[in-house]
């Protein structure tokens, strides 16, 4: 009996369940639609990712944190607005990361164990990071003692890839810078290192 009363309200709480995606894909499709995110646009998404939030499905939740992320000091800045875009396209079908969510698995991060020195190293930062804003990462890592920078150069000794860069990251906004660092660690010998934002989280901690 208890058995046939869990199925009773699996199916019961499917229909509604589906109906929150397909409204959270329209909604995501009207944002997009313009090929850019504004500060309106995405206070409206979330709301209704808050409203939604219990919906059993992990990318709403991953949404979620990545929306309160950008919006965390109150302004969207241009960084931010195509991090959001591009985790959008990728949801409506214009990436080419799963819905299942954003892992790791096929960014081109350098092998484990990924040591981050802070003190005396060059630091870029590319996507959206749980740590707060880009901002808050520049200043964490120049109160440690490292040094930051727009752009991945010759110079540049890590370059950090924010917690919400999907596997689709080639298709993105920041592909190039990601390419651009891949170039000069894996073809020119300069000591590049690609980390995550947990690596370097790690180091700062320490």
């Amino acid at each position: 009996m208890k058995h046939d009363e869990t199925w009773w309200r699996t199916m019961n709480t499917r229909p509604m369940a589906d109906r929150q995606i397909d409204q959270l894909i329209g909604l995501a499709q009207g944002i997009v639609a313009d090929g850019i995110v504004n500060q309106t646009e995405a206070e409206v998404l979330q709301n209704w990712l808050r409203a939604n939030r219990r919906t059993n499905n992990l990318y709403v939740s991953r949404l979620l944190d990545l929306v309160e992320a950008v919006l965390r000091d109150g302004v969207l800045d241009d960084d931010e607005s195509r991090d959001l875009h591009d985790a959008l396209m990728s949801w409506t079908g214009g990436g080419e990361t799963d819905r299942g969510g954003q892992t790791s698995a096929s960014l081109p991060l350098d092998p484990m164990p990924r040591t981050v020195v802070i003190p005396g190293n060059i630091f870029v930062f590319t996507g959206t990071g749980v740590f707060g804003t880009r901002r808050e990462m520049h200043e964490a890592t120049i109160g440690a003692g490292g040094t930051v920078d727009g752009n991945v150069t010759k110079r540049t000794n890590f370059v950090v890839l924010g917690t919400y860069v999907t596997p689709a990251w080639a298709h993105q906004s920041f592909g190039r810078k990601i390419e651009k660092a891949m170039e000069y660690r894996d073809h020119q010998g300069t000591g590049l290192r690609i980390v995550h934002e947990e690596d370097w989280m790690g180091a700062l901690g320490s």
